[in-house]
């Protein structure tokens, strides 16, 4: 990709026109003609993210200020086609006329090149801006973990609906002992009082004529209660106006069609839904009268034998009490191996997920540890890069953090001992089996703290903590002397010599780099900056702004562009190649000091040539 026009209207650099080349673009000129602004409106038009949280703020800041009420509007072309970008002030992301195919521009600051590297996630983005797949792993990601988070928020009430079921069901084996004692005491009052048995065959037919209506009401009444679920969720659904589809886009336009018609099959299957509620309130209300004349002739039934036999009417009572609450039992039992089943199905899905995510971890691992291979190769011995699977634990101690608050336990301690022992599946794994033995052996633990931990996240949730990214960790050293030294230890001059080298192994990709120089050495940028320059391929665009004149002159700039200042406003007045006589004499006078300081330094080498 390149970048061919700027134009600003509006702000300190109205009526910017500014064409660019491809290869090597210097921007040059007094200090507060305008050279930052410019990058900072490039990255501001591509909606480019700076490489710290920090910079990016502040970045922001620059381009809106620069351009006040106005607007950039910016060409580049890729292999494909010439689009263009514009972006106002007030505007949250650009807007385009096109796609482009090719990655946005590397874009570093001044400041961005002497702290990104301090900083763990600075590290991380320098190597993940050599992975061309980055975004996609990205989206793919987010969509795993939007999926294990929906999962998970329908595991937490089945989980609960089981246990429920299976305490519940934990009464059949009383049960069933009690109908067994009574049938056996009922036996006995018939041998002993010789009971009329057309009248108790009677009484037994309407038992069971009870009990068969009793299980057909209570399985409607759980049909009623699942349609109730679906009616809840199908009434929550979010109702947003789709947006419009840009005018010619007919694959969106196509998708909004079909997403509206899910819409409306959404809305006829929850009246669907209300029609079946009715039809089965209608059946209950029918069983329940049928019931009511049952219960009459039971009642009736029931007192000619107890007015025959003094106590048998009370067996009678609590055996048909019994055998239904165990008919009430069989209805749970089968709903119960139904709910189980459901989640053994979800749980596995999960799994699958958390697998997937995984893998796609551990192939970005993969990556970003071959772009470390390729980096040691070409920067060694002077540099070294290394770096560790999932060592960066500050997300997944945040996410403890938060899910055991109101705990009562000290939980900035507990989440850092969780976070460095116990990884974020093998912890759900244990709040959701309410394991805290072998939480407490994992993590080291005492007993009780592992129960309250396991408490505190089964309340809260275990969703964020389970899907908690942690990222692997970048590691720099640079050779000082006869030692490798980390880059946090290095000086800002030093830690630019490792920025830069790696920065300019970039050779697919526009960079755009201001003021490279800052806290370096000449010796520095003829002998690395100035090699780097000349190794990328000519039809690669670098777009940098300096004050050195040996980028431009040594680098064998392709385009010299200087900015001048009025004190209001800022603007091109040279835009041409190297050789131009334009583009010699500002060289010459702003980053020389002028043809006679030039000339004055030349021969005082001269004079003491070594």
């Amino acid at each position: 990709m390149t970048i061919r026009h700027i134009h600003v209207e509006g702000g300190f650099l109205t009526g910017l026109d500014l064409r660019l080349k491809p290869g090597l673009n210097v921007l040059i000129g007094a200090r507060g003609t305008g050279k930052t602004s410019v990058i900072e409106l490039i990255r501001y038009v591509f909606g480019t993210r700076s490489q710290t949280a920090e910079d990016a703020e502040q970045s922001l800041k620059h381009a809106r200020a620069t351009l006040a009420d106005g607007e950039i509007v910016l060409t580049a072309s890729d292999i494909l086609d010439e689009v263009t970008l514009s972006r106002t002030a007030t505007e949250d992301g650009p807007r385009s006329d096109g796609f482009l195919t090719e990655e946005p521009p590397i874009i570093f600051s001044q400041k961005e090149i002497e702290n990104v590297a301090l900083s763990e996630q600075g590290r991380l983005n320098l190597i993940d801006a050599f992975l061309s797949d980055r975004s996609e792993t990205r989206r793919h990601e987010t969509d795993i973990k939007d999926r294990i988070r929906a999962l998970d928020r329908l595991l937490k009430p089945l989980r609960t609906e089981v246990t429920r079921l299976e305490d519940e069901l934990a009464q059949r084996a009383m049960l069933t002992e009690k109908v067994a004692n009574l049938e056996r005491q009922q036996a006995a009052f018939r041998t002993q009082n010789e009971i009329d048995l057309a009248k108790q065959e009677r009484v037994a037919l309407l038992s069971r004529a009870l009990n068969t209506l009793a299980e057909r009401d209570a399985a409607r009444g759980q049909l009623m209660e699942i349609i109730g679920t679906w009616a809840a969720l199908l009434t929550d659904l979010p109702d947003r106006y789709l947006p419009d589809a840009p005018e010619g886009d007919a694959e969106l336009a196509a998708l909004g069609a079909r997403f509206q018609q899910a819409t409306e099959q959404a809305g006829d299957a929850l009246q669907r839904m209300e029609v079946i509620r009715d039809d089965l309130d209608v059946q209950r209300q029918t069983l329940r009268q049928q019931r009511v004349k049952i219960e009459g002739s039971f009642r009736e039934a029931r007192k000619a034998i107890e007015d025959a036999i003094a106590g048998a009417g009370v067996i009678e009572k609590s055996l048909h009490e019994a055998r239904r609450d165990l008919a009430r039992l069989d209805i749970l039992s089968r709903t119960s191996a139904d709910r189980a089943s459901r989640l053994v199905t979800l749980l596995t899905e999960r799994d699958a997920l958390l697998d997937d995510l995984e893998k796609l971890r551990g192939l970005r691992f993969r990556s970003r540890a071959d772009v470390a291979n390729r980096l040691n190769l070409a920067l060694q011995p002077k540099i070294k890069v290394s770096i560790t699977r999932s060592a960066r634990y500050a997300a997944y101690t945040r996410a403890l953090i938060e899910n055991l608050r109101g705990s009562g336990l000290k939980y900035n301690d507990v989440a850092i001992t969780l976070a460095q022992t116990v990884s974020p599946r093998e912890l759900v794994r244990y709040v959701e089996n309410g394991d805290f033995e072998s939480l407490a052996r994992a993590s080291g633990l005492p007993r009780d703290r592992a129960v309250r931990v396991i408490n505190a996240l089964s309340d809260a949730g275990t969703a964020d903590v389970l899907v908690v990214t942690i990222e692997d960790a970048v590691r720099l050293r640079l050779l000082d002397g006869t030692e490798y030294k980390d880059i946090s230890d290095l000086s800002a001059g030093q830690r630019c010599t490792v920025i830069l080298p790696i920065i300019f192994q970039h050779s697919d990709r526009i960079l755009i780099i201001d003021q490279p120089e800052d806290h370096i050495d000449n010796a520095f940028i003829v002998e690395t900056l100035i090699q780097s320059l000349r190794k990328r391929a000519d039809d690669t665009q670098i777009i940098l702004a300096t004050h050195n004149a040996n980028i431009p002159v040594l680098g064998n700039a392709d385009w010299v562009v200087q900015l001048v200042s009025d004190g209001r406003h800022g603007s091109v007045a040279i835009a041409e190649p190297l050789e131009g006589l334009g583009a010699v004499g500002a060289i010459t006078s702003i980053m020389e000091g002028g043809l006679r300081a030039f000339r004055d330094r030349a021969s005082f080498y001269d004079d003491h040539a070594l």
